[in-house]
């Protein structure tokens, strides 16, 4: 069940369907993927201010939102994460940059591979 806050934000965001906590969570990490389209149906500068209007950080589970808006350029991206690191779980947080910043490791790594390789290829023609 959702609490009245919860209750409005799911509103605010067009997210009638969410009925419980988790589900609305859910709903909102989704349509952070769909506000990084061209032309979003809900910018995510208005989910960011909905967030915070209704003190909706504490259902996003950093695991699940880190890896999505960590890459976005969008400033609400980082708004978004300042609200997920100062309402929910320090340790999740923790947890969720080490493991982005482990992909973030592993793809630097093959873009240095494949440009030794490219490298090789070159002063081998």
């Amino acid at each position: 069940m959702l609490s009245s806050s919860q209750s409005r934000l799911a509103e605010s965001l067009q997210l009638e369907d969410a009925s419980n906590e988790e589900d609305l969570g859910l709903s909102i990490v989704a349509l952070f993927t769909t506000a990084q389209d061209d032309a979003p149906e809900i910018p995510l500068s208005l989910i960011a201010h909905q967030i915070a209007q209704f003190d909706g950080a504490s259902l996003l589970d950093p695991l699940n939102t880190v890896p999505i808006l960590l890459p976005c350029k969008d400033p609400a991206a980082r708004e978004i994460l300042s609200l997920i690191g100062e309402c929910g779980s320090a340790k999740e947080m923790i947890v969720a940059l080490q493991e982005a910043t482990e992909h973030l490791v592993v793809a630097l790594d093959a873009d240095d591979d494949e440009q030794r390789d490219s490298t090789h290829l070159s002063i081998a023609n």
